[in-house]
């Protein structure tokens, strides 16, 4: 701010002749050719309780001109909040930053509720989910029926796979055998009779299967 405008503002505030309708009525009067300028009230004639709370002591210029507040006007003699009104203050300060802090903690609790649920499916993904579930369970309990029909069978199944184990041992037999047979046929006819052409059966000895 330029120094010729802070000391007009604080003139007029130390005079209490401060009028924001008039901080620019300063004019010259075209007719008389006078340079007049529009006053303000008079020293002490604002209803404002802070009137007259800046003072002046006029120096020899503008330099050494001094401005000074008088806190008699304020509260308490400007020494700050009454006892009262301090602890009222305080009490009040630590109330809302006791508030504060719940809003803080609630806050962060539904932001983790908040986390939880999104990590969780949707209700349409929900249903979708246990429609599967359900019919995969339906596929199961069929499996399990089916398995409780054939555990009636267990005695035949055992008797069954006892007369296949008898007669692919008797086959085994047999082929050995055979076997024996072919080779000491091949061996005795110096190869005329050969095993593999038997075994495949272009020799002179059929093999059926």
């Amino acid at each position: 701010m330029p120094s010729p405008v802070l000391k007009s503002s604080l003139d007029d505030m130390a005079l209490d002749a401060f009028n924001p309708q008039d901080q620019f009525a300063e004019s010259d009067d075209e007719e008389d050719g006078i340079s007049t300028k529009k006053k303000g009230s008079k020293i002490g004639s604002s209803d404002d309780e802070y009137a007259g709370s800046l003072s002046i002591k006029l120096g020899r210029n503008a330099n050494t001109t001094l401005y000074y507040c008088d806190y008699s006007k304020f509260s308490n003699n400007g020494n700050g909040l009454l006892p009262d009104d301090r602890n009222t203050l305080l009490s009040d300060h630590e109330t809302s930053k006791a508030e504060l802090h719940v809003l803080n903690n609630s806050i962060s609790s539904m932001s983790a509720e908040t986390l939880k649920l999104l990590s969780e499916p949707t209700n349409e993904d929900a249903t979708s989910a246990l429609e599967q579930a359900e019919e995969y369970s339906k596929i199961l309990w069929e499996n399990v029926d089916a398995a409780k029909e054939l555990k009636s069978l267990a005695k035949e199944r055992t008797k069954t796979k006892k007369r296949i184990d008898t007669m692919a041992a008797e086959w085994r037999k047999r082929r050995r055998l055979c076997m024996e047979f072919l080779l000491a046929m091949e061996d005795n006819t110096d190869g005329t009779i050969s095993v593999k052409k038997c075994l495949s059966g272009d020799g002179q000895i059929y093999i059926g299967e």
